[in-house]
């Protein structure tokens, strides 16, 4: 996967996480809270997860909280530039 889809898909799920935190923090102002309030918790569960699955990739505190944040797509971003060496 090349490294701008990988930003893109960053951003992206970014924009989601701002929505699942409005939701929690400002459900009366939120756009569907009890949608992005579910979401949340599903990706905090996955993301977990992954932290757990791939913790051999992951070398520092910044790698696990981007994992939590943004999931496979960091994983992703640390297995490449690996590879490359």
């Amino acid at each position: 996967m090349n490294q701008n889809l990988l930003t893109i898909g960053k951003c992206i799920l970014a924009i989601i996480w701002l929505f699942v935190i409005a939701a929690v923090i400002i459900p009366t102002l939120a756009l569907y809270p009890a949608f992005f309030q579910r979401l949340g918790v599903i990706l905090v569960v996955v993301h977990i997860i992954e932290m757990f699955v791939y913790k051999g990739l992951l070398k520092s505190t910044n790698d696990y909280l981007q994992v939590l944040l943004f999931g496979l797509l960091h994983v992703k971003s640390v297995v490449k530039p690996a590879e490359k060496e």
